[in-house]
């Protein structure tokens, strides 16, 4: 039986964005939840799951004593991807567009666009999110990418995992450099646990978050 990988994404049928990318990495050490590490976070390198297609696993057993599966696409070197793609949002939140140039593999089925940005996130309403599998606890440490300008810096979001929540403030950046918040979560146990992104304050109500 193949060793079941330590994290794995959900892929979701609703689509999300990535003007926001979100890199997660899962390491085996001891973190307090929702604490900022003292050092920017550096991911490994590659595409995480990107390049790796849905596949079915088992996820446990239900009162009934019946195994039951979920469709994910697991970790790379511990590493996730969270993008445009595989992810959900609520209605009305924002807004996914453009044509990504990171790779998109086997999930057409659940959903074909390969979105590049997320443009209007201009209300506090709804939460942006994506779905994670976790086999064993650990520590997820998530870098977190917004094209932000400097008259759109300021927005404060509230980012949680597992149970715990952290509220950070946007500051002026391209989309290739991530937001200084170095944000580390305890996992501490296994199963389902969301990522999840909500706007607590917009500083831009035209433009939005970023």
């Amino acid at each position: 039986m193949p060793r079941m990988p330590a994290i794995t994404l959900l892929p979701a049928i609703l689509s999300l964005s990535c003007a926001l990318i979100i890199t997660g990495v899962w390491e085996q050490e001891n973190h307090a939840w929702g604490q900022a590490s003292n050092t920017r976070i550096t991911p490994p390198d590659g595409n995480g799951q990107l390049e790796t297609p849905p596949a079915l696993f088992g996820g446990g057993f239900d009162p009934q004593g019946r195994r039951y599966f979920f469709n994910g696409q697991p970790a790379r070197n511990q590493k996730l991807i969270l993008t445009a793609s595989n992810g959900f949002f609520d209605h009305g939140t924002c807004r996914a567009g453009g044509e990504s140039s990171l790779p998109k593999v086997g999930d057409d089925s659940l959903i074909k666009p390969n979105y590049a940005f997320l443009d209007h996130w201009n209300t506090t309403d709804g939460t942006i999110r994506w779905h994670l599998w976790f086999a064993k606890p650990g520590t997820v440490r998530l870098n977190v990418h917004l094209q932000v300008s400097e008259r759109e810096a300021g927005s404060r979001l509230n980012v949680s995992l597992a149970g715990k929540s952290r509220t950070v403030t946007t500051v002026a950046s391209a989309a290739s450099t991530p937001q200084p918040w170095n944000l580390t979560f305890r996992i501490t146990e296994p199963g389902e646990q969301t990522v999840s992104l909500s706007a607590a304050t917009v500083r831009n109500s035209i433009s939005g978050v970023g």
